[in-house]
């Protein structure tokens, strides 16, 4: 399996705006989070980046904090 995670943005723009779309795959880090939520991306499946955190849960926090600033700036 390999991971293309610029694929993700090479489809962000073809998305529906109406409908909220995963990023399955390639979201690692905060900054990842804050990527995919600006390409248009609602929510992420994150589960080899928690399992690999030293502290998943804080990992988890961030990853939700950068997402909203994408989705409060937007507004």
């Amino acid at each position: 399996l390999q991971v293309r995670r610029q694929r993700l943005f090479e489809l962000g723009p073809l998305l529906p705006a109406d409908v909220p779309c995963v990023a399955e795959s390639g979201i690692a880090s905060a900054a990842d989070a804050r990527a995919a939520a600006a390409a248009g991306y609602r929510l992420a499946l994150v589960g080899n980046a928690l399992m690999d955190a030293a502290d998943p849960q804080r990992l988890v926090r961030e990853m939700v904090e950068q997402g909203k600033v994408v989705e409060f700036t937007a507004k």
